[in-house]
C-alpha cells in the first residue's frame, strides 16, 4: 500500500515560534494590522500598511541611535511592506523583523492592529494561530467521490491513499421475471424494486464501513473531522462512526465540483467555531476550578503561583496588554 500527503508551511507555525522567541535581546519589529478577504474593504490594506511600516521606521529611529541597524531593519520592513499580496488576503497580516530574521506571516482570524519596536517579538497572534493550526480532517462521501483532506488552520491539503475507496459501484444484477400475468409482473417488479432498495442500502453501508475503517488510521484522538455528503449518507455514516469522537460537524449536499481552496474556505468557519468552543470550555473548568480553589485569576495572583512553581496551565486573553515589571528576585509583580 501507499500513501502521500505534502507538508506546508502553514505546519510550521511552531518551528517559526522557536524562531522568533530566540530573537529575544536583540531589536525586534513587529507590525500586525488586520485585513480584508474580499474587495472594496480589501482596497483600504495597502494604505494600512504603508503607515504601520511607516511608523515602526518612526519608532525605530526614534528609539535606537545605532545608523546601521535602523537603515538595515528599515529596509527589510519596506520591502515586506512592498512584497506583501493583498489581492488574497486572510483576515490578518503580520510582519516580523530583526537581525537576519524577515517573515510575513497570515492570520486566518480577526487581529487588532499594533506596532512595537522592543528587544522582544509581540507572539500572541503567532501563539493563538498555532493552537487553530491542529490538524483536522475532512471526508467528501457521495455515491461516485470519495476525498479526504488534512488541514491546519484554513489550509487544506488532499490525502491520496489507495486503501480509501474512490467511489461506491452497484454491481446488482437483476433477471427480468418471466410474467405470467400482467398483475404477477407488476408485483415482481415491485419487489425487485423493493430488493434492489435493500441490497443497495446494505452495500452502501459497507462500503461506508470501508471509508470509515480506511481513514482512522489517519485521525488521532479527538482531532476534528468534518464530513461533506448527501442527507442519506450522513445519516448512514453518523451510525457507523457513532463511537468516533472527532466527527464534529456535517454539511448536506454535493461537494465534488469544488477545489481544494474552495473546500478549505467552506469548512474553515466550522472548525473555527469547533476550536472557540473548546476554548470556551476551559475557561468554565478554570471557574469551576477556581471555586474548589485550584485555580487564580489576575496578572499578580498568576504571576506568584508560576513563581512557586504551581502553575499547570495558563489561559490568556489574546489581545489583553498592561505595562509591568518585577523585582530582581522575581517574587513580585508590580503594574
Amino acid at each position: 500500500s501507499s500513501s502521500h500527503m505534502e507538508i506546508t508551511n502553514e505546519n510550521l507555525a511552531g518551528e517559526e515560534i522557536l524562531e522568533l522567541e530566540n530573537a529575544a535581546g536583540n531589536v525586534c519589529v513587529t507590525v500586525i494590522i488586520p485585513t480584508h478577504r474580499l474587495s472594496p474593504d480589501r482596497r483600504a490594506d495597502r494604505l494600512t500598511l504603508t503607515r504601520a511600516v511607516d511608523q515602526a521606521i518612526d519608532q525605530l529611529r526614534y528609539k535606537y541611535d545605532a545608523e546601521l541597524i535602523v537603515r538595515s531593519l528599515s529596509a527589510d520592513l519596506k520591502q515586506l511592506g512592498e512584497e506583501a499580496d493583498l489581492l488574497h488576503n486572510y483576515d490578518g497580516l503580520g510582519l516580523y523583523v530583526s537581525s537576519g530574521i524577515k517573515k510575513m506571516i497570515r492570520f486566518p482570524f480577526q487581529v487588532i492592529g499594533k506596532v512595537l519596536v522592543s528587544d522582544r517579538f509581540d507572539l500572541r497572534d503567532l501563539w493563538y494561530k498555532t493552537q487553530l493550526s491542529s490538524a483536522y480532517y475532512v471526508l467528501l462521501v457521495t455515491e461516485n467521490d470519495v476525498k479526504f483532506w488534512q488541514g491546519h488552520a484554513d489550509h487544506v491539503e488532499q490525502i491520496i491513499d489507495e486503501n480509501i475507496p474512490q467511489g461506491y459501484h452497484d454491481e446488482y444484477i437483476y433477471e427480468h421475471p418471466s410474467r405470467s400475468t400482467s398483475y404477477a409482473g407488476h408485483a415482481h417488479v415491485k419487489n425487485f424494486e423493493k430488493d434492489q432498495g435493500v441490497i443497495q442500502e446494505y452495500r452502501l453501508k459497507a462500503f461506508l464501513k470501508q471509508v470509515d475503517h480506511a481513514i482512522r488510521k489517519y485521525i488521532v484522538d479527538d482531532q476534528p473531522l468534518v464530513l461533506l455528503a448527501p442527507p442519506k449518507l450522513i445519516s448512514w455514516y453518523k451510525d457507523i462512526a457513532r463511537k468516533m469522537p472527532g466527527l464534529t460537524s456535517t454539511m448536506e449536499g454535493s461537494y465534488s465540483n469544488l477545489n481544494q481552496t474552495e473546500i478549505a474556505s467552506l469548512v474553515w468557519p466550522l472548525i473555527y467555531r469547533h476550536y472557540q468552543s473548546v476554548f470556551e470550555k476551559e475557561i468554565e473548568k478554570a471557574n469551576e476550578l477556581s471555586g474548589r480553589h485550584r485555580a487564580v485569576f489576575g496578572m499578580e495572583a498568576c504571576w506568584r503561583t508560576a513563581v512557586d512553581g504551581n502553575a499547570y496551565k495558563l489561559l490568556v486573553e489574546k489581545d489583553y496588554h498592561t505595562m509591568g515589571y518585577s523585582l530582581k528576585n522575581g517574587r513580585q509583580l508590580f503594574l
